[in-house]
């Protein structure tokens, strides 16, 4: 009798919070959507090139940094930000697997017909079936993000609630994509989850962590001491304390389209997807090295398949021909990214050596911005 009146006692109870979580809840997600405006700082560096960018298309919200190399010169410019403060890229992240599948490829260590099976031990049939070259191609059969009622479900509560929602171990995503079921049939279909899975696989191949490999095999022998791979803390889903660039870098304040700040995305499993950090400068050492040769794996710019879009696809490069897609006059060969608070976007145009990197600290699409740059030098 005891117990059944402390239970009904604690129905009671519980009827009357459930009003007040619903209201707390509701409160949250209009805060969060709620418009607020962006910081205006003054520009930096080259004020010419800034103004370009600020009364250009598509201009950046809020703080910026850009970089233009045109024929082994580079520009810098910003506003709030220089070209040494860092920003979360998101998915240039990808880039950087291309790059490290090329190079491994060239080390002997894979090819890009090297299954999952053979590194993570998956069933032969199924995922374990998927090569390297398919997961850097978009072309595994892997959905954008994995399909399990838990990701799904964690990915829409993130957003309302402005957290992290790329929170997985390196073993937890190695495991979602054992119980994935792919459709190779599918064609090209971007894939966050495909991209994830290739840099664990290439750091595991390699005996070393992704943030290591990235550090060893890209930033540290191209001098990119203002880049690394954040990852974060599995108690507070945080960036991990003691986790830094070579060099101190100060780092950008991210912000949701509605202007409110944003929930940073350090990771740890989908770090090779969109865990990467960098400045403006380190990714135009990086373009330029790419450009010339000089970086490892530049083999990952040569397209391999078409994007079902009148595009292609190197390893983990986008390639959009010469006036396709209304982009520029001539090929690009390019990514962007984006997070909860950042926008990215690096263009590259090999033939006339001229790139351009545009790193935005809001969540809207800095793509045009990027084209824009790159045409200017193609008239």
């Amino acid at each position: 009798m005891g117990f059944s009146t402390r239970t009904n006692g604690a129905h009671r109870t519980r009827r009357r919070r459930i009003p007040w979580v619903i209201a707390a809840a509701a409160i949250a997600i209009l805060l969060v959507a709620a418009p607020r405006a962006l910081p205006a700082a003054a520009p930096t560096g080259d004020r010419e090139l800034a103004s370009r960018i600020i009364d250009g298309p598509a201009a950046p919200a809020g703080d910026f940094a850009v970089a233009r190399l045109e024929q082994g010169e580079v520009q810098f410019a910003g506003r709030g930000a220089d070209e040494n403060t860092a920003f979360e890229l998101g998915s240039i992240s990808k880039v950087f697997g291309g790059l490290l599948l090329a190079d491994a490829i060239d080390r002997g260590e894979v090819t890009a017909e090297t299954t999952l099976a053979e590194i993570f031990g998956y069933p032969a049939d199924g995922p374990g079936g998927i090569t390297l070259g398919q997961l850097a191609t978009h072309t595994s059969g892997l959905p954008r993000l994995p399909a399990t009622a838990g990701f799904i479900a964690g990915s829409v509560l993130s957003q309302f609630a402005n957290t992290n929602p790329y929170t997985q171990s390196v073993q937890d995503v190695i495991e979602l994509g054992r119980t994935a079921h792919p459709d190779p049939a599918h064609g090209f279909r971007y894939s966050n989850f495909g991209a994830a899975l290739l840099g664990q696989a290439l750091a595991q191949a390699a005996g070393t962590s992704y943030p290591e490999l990235v550090a060893q095999r890209i930033t540290g022998p191209l001098s990119m001491d203002h880049t690394w791979v954040q990852p974060l803390d599995a108690e507070s889903a945080s960036p991990a304390d003691g986790t830094a660039p070579r060099l101190a870098t100060p780092m950008a304040t991210g912000h949701l389209k509605s202007g409110h700040v944003a929930a940073e995305w350090p990771m740890e499993g989908f770090a090779p997807a969109g865990g990467i950090r960098s400045t403006a400068a380190d990714l135009a050492l990086l373009a330029r090295a790419v450009m010339d040769g000089s970086a490892p794996g530049t083999g990952s710019l040569d397209p391999v398949t078409g994007d079902g879009q009148g595009g292609q696809v190197g390893l983990a490069w986008m390639i959009t021909p010469a006036g396709t897609g209304g982009g520029s006059s001539e090929e690009v060969i390019w990514h962007n990214g984006m997070t909860a608070g950042f926008a990215t976007y690096l263009g590259l145009q090999p033939n006339e050596h001229r790139a351009v990197v545009v790193l935005s600290g809001a969540a809207r699409s800095v793509d045009e911005a990027g084209l824009a740059l790159l045409d200017e030098g193609s008239r």
